[in-house]
């Protein structure tokens, strides 16, 4: 199937498979391994679609895994390039316009080289008349050049230039609505939610027309509660996240049930209607652990907080965040390469909750603490968006270059003023020629002397600019070092933690081990005390005492105690050892169940006949026995075997 597949097919087929994989492989080693399988078997095939899907699959692995290194994601994606651009340019240009994203990513920020790229791409797409690669290319400028710098202006300019030519082109409704969906995004990101909402129901207009059904739809729905919900519009915003939520069901998108009924749990906090709010909240919660969207999660359990803190219940509110306080740890690498700047803002949130309920308790030691850190996260916020301050420093420069201009504009006035007074005295008097003409030399030398002080004043706007910026590196520095700083004492923390676990999980096991040789001795003697009885053979009849004796010591062979607690000791080393292994194999008898775990632990026959007070070749029958009950060949070692559950 895959020989004959399109190129489109075999993109679709290697981009589901990656996101199967991302989300099942248990790290990135793994994640890796399996992509560099996929491309050793499709370069034994003979189609070059195939292979040069595989390529792009292993460089959307090096970019998921968020390596330091642009040349792991590079090197396989020009290999595909190259095998592609003969048969079909087009897909050629879109694996560079790719490669060109990646390059915009954290920590490789290439955004001059990227936008060079992006537009030779560009120039070549209008020359092979690949039109759709024509807008993309506009929008991935706009989206991963500008966008990711938060220079929204010239975002914004490079999207609506791609809906223009998009419509001129003739493209299909449905990538226009995903065009407009895109420039209300940014509106939307720049406050201006009046204009998020015109164009978000121009998209609406378009999927409703064409009834289409995707998850876009469902997105630009709930974006259009969102635009409400910041107007304050409380019932429009909860509409639109109902209509949302029923198009979610109806798509059994469980993921964006999720989402819609978090946004509108969201909207019953801002409402102060609590409890109501957290069962939409909760089920928000549930569904985003399911998916390990760690991001949403982080943020419904802010909002979960937020509901306990206002209804008093601050222990509540404290567990909550400090769970979220976990997870942000656990899931820092996932959260950090996802969206920086998102990820610094719920380390923000976090703290400032953490800090307004130590406060609300009187803990202000711990408040104090959280509220120097929300400092610090807001400093890093600052420091992610230099171009905006530099903006704004710009633009007190051109207010002031503009006072100068209009005093200097207001000077030449009196100055032409002047030179006509004095040509109309020079008619009617000659004799004040000479006053007129040391009246105009006088404004003549001021003008110089305007001139002077405008440029002495633009190089103190060059030098206060150059000064600014050298103050934003180096603040921006500092915190790069607090911030290493933080992440190496958490990588400490949770080492410690660790080794930790492990010294625990290691005298859990000797306790084990001690408590087998303690039981294994304890029956082995009593079966020598026992012995001894029989061998002095005493009148039971005569010495009623000793027959109780004896009874006793039978007794304790038996006793279900004994086994009860060495369970629970074997369980706490081995935990999901039973559970697992009858899953499997549901028809192990207790017995079977107690040879199984002494051959976990590697106990010899001898040592398991001691235990259970049975001869060696009962074990030995015991153990074969087993063997066949597991369905082990002869060659199949009992022990290694169950060292798997």
């Amino acid at each position: 199937m895959l020989q004959t597949a399109s190129a489109n097919d075999v993109d679709s087929l290697f981009s589901t498979t990656h996101s199967y994989i991302r989300i099942y492989a248990k790290d990135d080693k793994e994640l890796i391994a399996i992509t560099q399988a996929l491309l050793d078997k499709a370069l034994t095939s003979n189609s070059i679609e195939l292979q040069a899907a595989a390529y792009m699959g292993m460089a959307y692995a090096q970019r998921y895994i968020h390596t330091n290194t642009m040349a792991a994601i590079e090197v396989p994606a020009l290999k595909a390039y190259e095998l592609i651009i003969k048969k079909n340019p087009c897909k050629a240009l879109e694996y560079l316009n790719w490669l060109q994203d990646a390059r915009c990513d954290l920590p490789h920020q290439q955004y001059d080289k990227a936008l060079n790229i992006f537009l030779d791409n560009l120039a070549m797409a209008q020359q092979l008349d690949c039109k759709a690669v024509q807008v993309t290319t506009l929008l991935q400028i706009g989206s991963s050049v500008y966008e990711q710098q938060q220079r929204y202006p010239e975002a914004l300019q490079y999207k609506l230039q791609a809906l223009r030519l998009g419509d001129s082109l003739g493209l299909p409704s449905q990538q226009i609505a995903e065009i407009t969906q895109d420039i209300g995004l940014l509106h939307y990101k720049v406050k201006n939610y009046q204009a998020a909402l015109r164009f978000w129901h121009q998209t609406h207009q378009i999927y409703t027309k064409e009834d289409l059904h995707e998850r876009n739809y469902t997105n630009n729905i709930n974006n259009l509660g969102l635009a409400h919900r910041q107007l304050r519009q409380y019932d429009s915003a909860m509409y639109y996240f109902q209509q949302a939520t029923h198009e979610a069901m109806f798509q059994r998108d469980t993921v964006w049930i999720g989402i819609t009924r978090g946004n509108a749990g969201d909207v019953l906090l801002a409402q102060k209607k609590y409890q109501a709010a957290l069962s939409y909240l909760r089920y928000d919660l549930s569904q985003s652990i399911v998916y390990k969207e760690w991001g949403n999660v982080c943020l419904s359990m802010l909002a979960i907080a937020k509901v306990y803190e206002a209804q008093q219940n601050f222990s509540a509110a404290r567990n909550i965040l400090d769970s979220a306080l976990w997870i942000m740890n656990k899931h820092t690498l996932t959260l950090h390469r996802n969206n920086e700047q998102e990820h610094i803002l719920l380390w923000k949130n976090i703290c400032n909750q953490k800090a307004e309920i130590f406060n609300a308790t009187r803990q202000y030691d711990s408040a104090y603490y959280f509220k120097n850190l929300y400092a610090i996260y807001s400093d890093s916020l600052q420091s992610l968006n230099p171009y905006e301050t530099l903006l704004k420093q710009q633009g007190s420069f051109d207010m002031e270059k503009q006072r100068t201009i209009n005093q200097l504009l207001a000077a030449e006035g009196t100055h032409k003023a002047n030179l006509l007074i004095a040509s109309i005295a020079i008619s009617l008097l000659l004799l004040l020629a000479l006053g007129l003409g040391f009246n105009f030399y006088r404004v003549h030398k001021r003008q110089d002397n305007l001139a002077k002080e405008k440029l002495q004043l633009e190089n103190e706007k060059m030098l206060a600019l150059q000064t600014a910026t050298q103050t934003q590196l180096k603040a921006e520095q500092e915190q790069h070092l607090r911030l290493t700083e933080q992440l190496r004492f958490q990588e400490e923390k949770a080492l410690l933690e660790q080794q930790s676990k492990e010294q625990e999980l290691a005298s859990k096991h000797r306790e084990l081990t001690m408590m087998s040789l303690l039981l294994s001795s304890k029956n082995e003697v009593l079966e020598q005390i026992l012995a001894k009885l029989d061998e002095i053979g005493i009148n039971e009849r005569a010495y009623p005492a000793l027959k109780n004796i004896k009874s006793q010591i039978n007794q304790s062979f038996r006793t279900e105690d004994e086994w009860q607690r060495f369970k629970i000791h074997f369980e706490a080393v081995h935990p999901n050892f039973y559970t697992n292994l009858a899953i499997k194999h549901p028809d192990l008898t207790k017995t079977e169940l107690q040879h199984c775990a002494f051959a976990r632990m590697r106990l010899t026959t001898q040592q398991v006949a001691d235990m259970l007070v049975q001869s060696k070749r009962t074990a030995d029958t015991m153990r074969y026995r087993l063997r066949k009950t597991l369905n082990l060949s002869p060659e199949d070692d009992l022990t290694e075997y169950l060292q798997q559950f």
